[in-house]
C-alpha cells in the first residue's frame, strides 16, 4: 500500500464510498483541510500510475478508482507492494519508533539529510526528536553515535540491536502485533512454514516447548535470517555449556532447515547463539549433570525457605511443586544467564488476580537474587508465581476459584475455533481466555499453566481440569459451562469489618504518591497499629523498587517487604483527582496493607475482595462514596 497512514485511510474511505465522498468530506473525516486533500491526492496518483489505477473525480459526487490494469490493482490492495514505512510517522512516537528501525538495519553512519527523506519528515523536525531515539535504546545497551559530516549510527552488540527490534515491533506482548509485521515484511508464509517443520522436527527427541516458547523461537529464526540476509550477523561466539544428546540431535537439522527456507549460510556464531536460543527455550526430560542439578535444588530450596520465613507458608515439602518448579527453573536460570527475553502475555492477568502467589514469588526470587546472582525478569516472576498458587491451594486451600483462566482446544479448524472463543468470551465474560490450540498442541504440551482446560475433542487430563463441549455450543451449554467453573464464593463481609477502619479512611486531594502513604502510615502510627513509623514507610518503598503495586482498573495496594504490623489494618486513601503512581499509570483508589504475622493467614482472604473490586470494575464505585460509612455499604454490595 502507501508510505503512511494517512494515504491509506484516504484509500480505504474511497473504495468504499466510491464516488460518493466530497474533498471536503474527506478533509472532515480525516481531520484535515481540503487542501491537503486534494495534495494528498495528487502524490498518492503519482504511485497508483505504477499500480495500474488512478484516482479520478466526478463531478458533483466525488472520488473514484479508474482502474487500467486489474491485476495489478489488486496486488496493489493485497500489500504486495510493501510501504517502506510500518510506523505511523503523524505521530512523534510513530517517528522515533521508525527512525530507531531504519538505524537499525545499518551498518555504518547515515546522514540526517538521508533519513529524514527516509521518514518523510523535515531535518529540524528529525533532529529535535534524536535525544527521544537516544533514551529509547539506551534500556537495550545502544548508544546512538553522531559525528558530523557522518550523521548518525546506533552502536551496540547485535544481540541488543535484535532486542530493540523486538521490542519496537511486539512492545505490547501481542501476537497480532508481532503477525501484523511479519505480514508488512512478507515474510508470514515463512512464519508458517517454520510452524510446520520444527514441531515434527523436536518431536523426535525429548524436548518440548509451550506454545509460548515455540512461536517466540520461531520469531527469532526469522528475524535472525532477515539480520544476516542484510549482512547484520553476531560476531562474537557464544561458550555452549553442557550439550544434551537430544540437543546434539536437533542442531544439525535445524540448522539446515534454516538454511534452505532462507537461503543464507549461518556463520558460526550464529549458530552458537541459536544453540542459546534453543536451549533457552525447551523443556528437556534429560537429567542435568551434576553440577546443574546441584545449582538447581538449591535455588529452589533458597527460594521455597525464603517464602516461609517472611510469609509462613511452608511449602518445602510439596513434592509435586518442587518437580513442577524443577523444569520451570532450569530453563528459567539458562535464560537469565544469557539475558534472554521473555515473552508472557499472562504477566498482567496473574498480578491481578493471583496477587497473594505473585507477592510471595516475588518477594522470595528477589531477596536470593545476591546469593545466586540471577537477575529474575517480571514475566518469569509471573510464570513461578503460579506454580506458588497451585501449592498454595493445595496445601493451605488459598483458591482462586473467581479469577479463572482458560486454555482452549479445538480440533475443527481455525475457524471453528475462533466461533468457539467468541462464544466462551460472550457467555463467562469474566473467565481470562489465554490461547486456543489444536488438540495435537495439547498433546505435546508438559504442563497447563490455565485453571482449566475447555475442549471440542476428547483429550486426555493433564494436570488441570477439563470442560467437554460441542463443537458449536449452545446457550444452556455455556451457563451450565459457567455454573461448572464458577465456585461458591467466600464470604468476607466479616474480613472488611474487622480490617477497615474510619481512623485510616481518608478522601481528599493527593498530589503525590509519597503524600498519600505518608497520611496513611501516620494514621497507623498514630492508632498503635504500627510501630516505627520510619522503617515502616522505608519498607514500603523498597517493595516499590521491585516492582509497581497498581495492580490495574486504578487500583494500588502498597506494602511493606516484611511483616511489620503490630496487628492487621488496611489503610483507604481516595485522591480527588487521579495521582502519578508510576510509569505514566495513575490511580484513585488506594489499599495499604498493614500485616501482622498473628492474622497473616486470615487477613490474605482481603486480596479475594481487591481482586474482585478489579474484576468488576468497581473502583469508581468505591472512589464515589463520599464517607466511611458509605464506602462499606459499597464494599460490602460486591460480595451480594
Amino acid at each position: 500500500m502507501f508510505a503512511d497512514h494517512r494515504k491509506n485511510k484516504l484509500f480505504n474511505l474511497i473504495e468504499k464510498n466510491e464516488a460518493t465522498l466530497s474533498s471536503e468530506q474527506i478533509a472532515e473525516c480525516l481531520s484535515v483541510s481540503d487542501r491537503t486533500i486534494r495534495k494528498e491526492i495528487k502524490e498518492m496518483n503519482e504511485v497508483c500510475s505504477q499500480h495500474g489505477f488512478l484516482i479520478k473525480k466526478v463531478r458533483g459526487k466525488g472520488f473514484y478508482f479508474e482502474i487500467v490494469e486489474q491485476e495489478r490493482f489488486q496486488l496493489f490492495k493485497q500489500g504486495s507492494s510493501v510501504s517502506p514505512l510500518y510506523f505511523d510517522i503523524h505521530s512523534k512516537e510513530g517517528r522515533m519508533k521508525q527512525c530507531i528501525y531504519s538505524l537499525l538495519f545499518e551498518s555504518d553512519y547515515i546522514s540526517l539529510e538521508e533519513l529524514s527523506e527516509r521518514l518523510f519528515v523535515s531535518r529540524t523536525t528529525l533532529s529535535s526528536e534524536l535525544n527521544g531515539v537516544r533514551m529509547f535504546i539506551q534500556e537495550n545497551g545502544l548508544t546512538l553515535q553522531s559525528k558530523v559530516g557522518k550523521g548518525v549510527y546506533i552502536e551496540g552488540e547485535e544481540i541488543q540491536k535484535r532486542e530493540t527490534l523486538f521490542s519496537l515491533i511486539d512492545n505490547h506482548i501481542d501476537y497480532t502485533q508481532i503477525e501484523t509485521y511479519f505480514k508488512w515484511k512478507n515474510q508470514n508464509n515463512d512464519v508458517v512454514l517454520l510452524q510446520k517443520k520444527l514441531p515434527s522436527l523436536f518431536h523426535s527427541t525429548h524436548l518440548y516447548f509451550t506454545d509460548e516458547n515455540l512461536n517466540n523461537f520461531i520469531y527469532y529464526l526469522v528475524i535472525m535470517a532477515d539480520r544476516i540476509a542484510n549482512q547484520l550477523s553476531i560476531e562474537n561466539e557464544y561458550e555452549q555449556s553442557e550439550i544434551s544428546s537430544e540437543l546434539k540431535q536437533v542442531m544439525d537439522p535445524l540448522v539446515t532447515i534454516v538454511e534452505n527456507l532462507f537461503s543464507i549460510s549461518l556463520p558460526k556464531s550464529e549458530i552458537s547463539y541459536l544453540f542459546v536460543q534453543l536451549k533457552s527455550k525447551v523443556i528437556s526430560k534429560a537429567i542435568p549433570d551434576q553440577s546443574s542439578q546441584s545449582l538447581l535444588i538449591a535455588y529452589i530450596d533458597a527460594f521455597l525457605i525464603k517464602i516461609n520465613e517472611n510469609y509462613y507458608y511452608d511449602l518445602t515439602q510439596d513434592v509435586q511443586l518442587k518437580h513442577d518448579l524443577k523444569s520451570h527453573i532450569q530453563s528459567m536460570l539458562y535464560r537469565a544467564e544469557n539475558n534472554i527475553r521473555v515473552r508472557n502475555p499472562m504477566e498482567e492477568h496473574i498480578k491481578k488476580y493471583f496477587p497473594l502467589a505473585y507477592e510471595l514469588t516475588l518477594y522470595a526470587v528477589r531477596s536470593i537474587k545476591e546469593e545466586f546472582s540471577y537477575d529474575i525478569n517480571l514475566g518469569e516472576v509471573a510464570y513461578l508465581a503460579l506454580h506458588i498458587g497451585a501449592s498454595l491451594e493445595r496445601n493451605y486451600q488459598v483458591k482462586y476459584e473467581r479469577h479463572n483462566s482458560c486454555l482452549i482446544v479445538c480440533g475443527s479448524g481455525f475457524g471453528t475455533a475462533r466461533i468457539i472463543e467468541s462464544t466462551i468470551k460472550r457467555a463467562i465474560p469474566n473467565l481470562f481466555i489465554t490461547k486456543t490450540i489444536s488438540a495435537q498442541k495439547y498433546n505435546q504440551l508438559p504442563y497447563i499453566e490455565e485453571d482449566v482446560v475447555i475442549t471440542s475433542v476428547k483429550i486426555e487430563e493433564k494436570n488441570k481440569p477439563i470442560f467437554k463441549i460441542e463443537t458449536l455450543p449452545s446457550k444452556k451449554e455455556m451457563l451450565e459451562l459457567d455454573k461448572k467453573i464458577t465456585q461458591e464464593l467466600s464470604n468476607t463481609q466479616d474480613l472488611l469489618s474487622k480490617y477497615f477502619s474510619p481512623s485510616i479512611f481518608f478522601k481528599q486531594s493527593f498530589k503525590t504518591k509519597d503524600e498519600a502513604i505518608r497520611v496513611l502510615t501516620e494514621a497507623m502510627a498514630k492508632e498503635n497499629i504500627i510501630q516505627d513509623q520510619v522503617q515502616f514507610t522505608e519498607a514500603i518503598f523498597k517493595r516499590e523498587e521491585l516492582g509497581s503495586t497498581l495492580i490495574g482498573e486504578g487500583v494500588a495496594i502498597p506494602h511493606p517487604l516484611n511483616l511489620l504490623s503490630v496487628r492487621t489494618q488496611i489503610g483507604i486513601a481516595i485522591s480527588d483527582t487521579p495521582i502519578e503512581w508510576d510509569n505514566g499509570q495513575s490511580t484513585r483508589l488506594i489499599f495499604l496493607l498493614a500485616i501482622s504475622k498473628e492474622d497473616y493467614e486470615e487477613a490474605m482472604g482481603i486480596y479475594d475482595f481487591i481482586v474482585e473490586v478489579i474484576r468488576e470494575n468497581l473502583s469508581d464505585v468505591l472512589c464515589s462514596a463520599k464517607s466511611f460509612t458509605e464506602f462499606m455499604l459499597r464494599a460490602k454490595l460486591i460480595y451480594e
